[in-house]
Parts: C-alpha cells; sequence; structure tokens
C-alpha cells in the first residue's frame, strides 16, 4: 500500500471512526521519520506491528522477507516507535530455517511490549499437501518439541507470548484479498465475500471461536493500557 494512502487510512480511522486502537502491520521498508510526522503518529497510531523471522538477513531473504536489508527497516521502526511512543509489537514464526537461532540480544534491543511467537502452522491445501509445488512449504515444519526448544531458549524475555499450532487453530480471523474469512483448520475453506453479506454472517460461515480468541490472551491490549477489542489493521 502507498505510504500516503495508508496515512490517510489511519488518521481516518482514529479521527472519523473514532477507533480507540490504530495499529498498522508492516515491514517497514517505506516508513520513515516524514511518514510518522505527516500521520501525527504520538496521536493518531496507537500500535505498530512488524514481523521478523530472523535477524540473519540471508536467511530472512530466503523466507521471503527483504531483500537481505530487512533488519534495518525492523530496526529503524523501533526506533521510530520509541520516538513517537507508538507501542511496538513483534511477530515471529518459528520454522526449520530459524529454529536454532538465538534471538534474545536482537529482541531486547528492539524493545517490543509484545513478542509474539508462533509454531509454523502447515493447513491441507493451503501449505501442503497442494498441487502447485511452490505453495508446498511441509519442509519447513516443525514438531511441538522442537518449537518448545526454540521457546525455552528465550523464556526469558518478559515480552515472550508463545503460540504453538493449538492456539492457532479458530483463534484468528483471516481475511483475503477477495474479502473472504479464511478457515484455520480447513485449507481452502472460505466464507461467502464480506461485500456481499454481513461481517457477522460471514464470521458465521467461519471456524472462528471467540472462546479460542480469549484463551490466546486476545485481550492483551489490557496489558499495556490500551483499550481491548477495538483495532483495526491496515499494512503497507
Amino acid at each position: 500500500m502507498h505510504p500516503r494512502l495508508l496515512g490517510q487510512m489511519v488518521k481516518y480511522c482514529k479521527d472519523e471512526l473514532d477507533f480507540p486502537v490504530v495499529q498498522i502491520t508492516t515491514n517497514a521498508r517505506l516508513l520513515n521519520e516524514t511518514w510518522m510526522h505527516d500521520v501525527e503518529a504520538r496521536r493518531t497510531l496507537d500500535m505498530m506491528t512488524i514481523s521478523i523471522d530472523s535477524f540473519d538477513d540471508e536467511v530472512s531473504k530466503s523466507m521471503g522477507r527483504g531483500k537481505g536489508d530487512h533488519t534495518i527497516h525492523v530496526n529503524r521502526a523501533a526506533d521510530l516507535c520509541r520516538d513517537f511512543d507508538v507501542g511496538l509489537k513483534i511477530n515471529t514464526v518459528v520454522c526449520r530455517s530459524n529454529l536454532d537461532e538465538d534471538m534474545r540480544d536482537a529482541i531486547a534491543k528492539l524493545d517490543p511490549f509484545r513478542w509474539k511467537v508462533v509454531q509454523m502452522y502447515l493447513v491441507d491445501g493451503m501449505n501442503t499437501n497442494v498441487e502447485n509445488p511452490v505453495h508446498d512449504a511441509s519442509y519447513l515444519g516443525i514438531s511441538r518439541d522442537e518449537f518448545e526448544s526454540f521457546i525455552e531458549r528465550h523464556k526469558d524475555l518478559d515480552c515472550l507470548q508463545s503460540e504453538p499450532n493449538e492456539r492457532f487453530v479458530s483463534a484468528y480471523l483471516l481475511l483475503n484479498e477477495r474479502m473472504r474469512f479464511l478457515s484455520t483448520s480447513e485449507g481452502g475453506k472460505e466464507t461467502d465475500s464480506i461485500l456481499d453479506i454481513s461481517v457477522a454472517d460471514a464470521i458465521a460461515q467461519c471456524d472462528f471461536s471467540s472462546e479460542k480468541f480469549m484463551e490466546r490472551d486476545g485481550e492483551y491490549f489490557d496489558n499495556v493500557g490500551i483499550m481491548p477489542l477495538a483495532t483495526t489493521t491496515v499494512a503497507n
């Protein structure tokens, strides 16, 4: 998404829709101080989420994140969040490629209020047992025990939030480019478009569970003094 359009969306959500929490999810490549000033980030932006799966840029590049310079953008974004009083959240997916990496010092330097560490999730028909081998990520999958070894290595970081596979199923609402919610338990299954039916009716068609959402600490905003369950996420 173009930075100017993203900025307009952030301001619209805060000023026109009066959302208590506005969050962006970004790869940080186009993020800079000018954009933060233009969007009045200190007033309009409550949280920023950035994904980084490895602090080795070559590993990140092999996983499809960045062009060999992803850590530069992530560190710049963390500095901007500090400068503009925006809460920083980091997401990391643990898979075969980064399983043995020690991220303690790097995460401590970024200083996020929340570091969500997710076990790579394989879904039949989505990223495993698929017709197109390009979409088959089975070779990156790891066991629960392997995932727990990564968590054990980083357990002293207070910001760590562990999400093994069982916490992911039915606990997320995933919306694709056709504005259809995707099933987290059945690959390829999707709802009718929310352009055609109401959001409530579309949610009723998918496997989302509010109970599962709460079990995975879905109201974590409370822990950082931000109002819960009233957030919008837009990405660049």
